[in-house]
């Protein structure tokens, strides 16, 4: 996602490539400055709101997407920490909202003549499927689960079994789950990566494991200098090189913590 100072950047770049664009070209067929800025700001102005307007729009549908993808991979992480007990009585508990004459056993739950089986382990795999149909056998039966193995994929390519269904999560919490919000007691979030602070970004550029890349950067700089015009320039980013690899080795202060540990 964008942040906010990168969205304002893109936007005075964007408007002023845009109005570069059009002054080039009104100016070209109507040389006169002072009307070609006004007509080229006005032109410009109406298309980067009408074009902030559009992407506005679609950053609000990414952004729906995203935490919607979320919500349904929380959802999996909490089913797959469930036994089948607890699968069972969630989406037991899920569908009896919207179909009050389901039942449950111990290992499905049915509708009707539907047997229903939730299997989240890291995907449907070819034994859950096989053992979910010696159970049933003719009758039909609905699997619900994260997602389906290639392995899987390709023996279903292989045979035809009319009496199953496989319903992925994303079906599942489309028609049952988001209408109802019920979630498993036990729902976990996804833990949002921690920034580092600026004091942990100086210790890892002034540990003494960087002083060799310094060294060998300040030498190549100084080689450098000798081949080009202006190599007083060179010549001062390479002392600043050399001073950052003769500091990195000898302080204290930013090798305490081990540039390794600190991720």
């Amino acid at each position: 996602m964008q942040t906010k100072i990168s969205i304002i950047f893109n936007n005075i770049v964007r408007f002023l490539c845009l109005f570069c664009i059009f002054f080039i070209w009104i100016n070209y067929y109507y040389p006169v400055f002072l009307p070609c800025v006004i007509i080229s700001l006005i032109i410009t102005s109406i298309l980067s709101y009408l074009l902030t307007k559009i992407s506005y729009s679609r950053q609000d549908k990414i952004k729906i997407t995203f935490e919607r993808e979320q919500k349904i991979n929380s959802l999996v992480l909490a089913l797959e920490h469930l036994t089948h007990d607890e699968l069972i009585n969630y989406f037991y508990l899920v569908i009896v909202n919207q179909y009050d004459y389901a039942k449950k056993t111990k290992s499905n739950i049915t509708i009707n003549d539907k047997t229903i089986i939730p299997i989240f382990n890291h995907g449907l795999k070819i034994e859950d499927y096989l053992n979910c149909y010696r159970k049933t056998k003719k009758s039909k039966l609905v699997i619900i689960t994260d997602y389906v193995t290639s392995e899987l994929n390709e023996y279903l390519g292989k045979i035809e079994h009319s009496n199953i269904k496989i319903v992925t999560i994303q079906q599942f919490y489309t028609r049952f789950i988001e209408p109802t919000s019920i979630l498993p007691i036990m729902y976990p979030t996804f833990i949002k990566p921690t920034k580092l602070k600026m004091k942990q970004l100086i210790a890892i550029a002034l540990n003494k494991k960087n002083a060799k890349g310094y060294m060998l950067s300040g030498l190549f700089i100084l080689l450098t200098s000798f081949f080009y015009g202006h190599n007083l320039y060179y010549q001062i980013i390479a002392t600043i090189l050399f001073l950052l690899s003769l500091f990195s080795l000898v302080n204290k202060k930013y090798n305490t913590i081990n540039a390794e540990d600190i991720f």
